[in-house]
């Protein structure tokens, strides 16, 4: 074969791969054990943001979320979240060199089959950053960002125990 054959093969090989999980996007959702689902979501916690995050997540799981008050397959209740900080590194000179980040998101699920309110549980995200010791607004937007991400991972992981306890 000579070169111009091989770099078309190549390149039309890589066109095909590149495509080839398109009309599969989105599919994981059904996998996930909420394709369908009707669940009602509500908080205790005074952020509407996580709501609304954890009503998209689910939505992503394939669930359709209905208000708090609505006949639903299952009932999510947000109890509570916290962050806690703790230094995991610092310099000779005893300057902050490392924090350690663990968000914690308590919630509880009731199936109507269950007369009580279910079990609290909790979801657990932890995350380390760098810190700066000469510039605390480095050090605050770098916590900032990893809460966003604490967070984020925590509302897939909520998702993923929800859709598991509904199969």
């Amino acid at each position: 074969m000579s070169r111009i054959p091989q770099a078309a093969l190549a390149v039309l090989l890589a066109l095909s791969l590149a495509g080839c999980g398109w009309h599969l996007r989105g599919s994981g959702a059904s996998a996930r054990g909420l394709d369908g689902a009707a669940i009602a979501l509500a908080s205790r916690i005074p952020d509407p943001a996580l709501e609304r995050q954890v009503s998209r997540e689910l939505q992503t799981y394939g669930a359709r979320v209905v208000a708090a008050e609505a006949p639903a397959d299952a009932t999510v209740e947000l109890l509570g979240e916290s962050l806690g900080q703790r230094v995991s590194s610092v310099t000779a000179g005893a300057d902050v060199r490392q924090y350690d980040l663990t968000y914690t998101l308590r919630y509880r699920v009731r199936t109507p089959e269950e007369a009580a309110a279910g079990e609290a549980r909790a979801v657990i995200a932890t995350r380390t950053y760098q810190a700066d010791p000469n510039d605390p607004l480095v050090n605050q937007s770098r916590r900032e960002r990893a809460t966003e991400e604490l967070r984020t991972e925590a509302v897939g992981q909520l998702a993923a125990r929800i859709g598991a306890a509904l199969r």
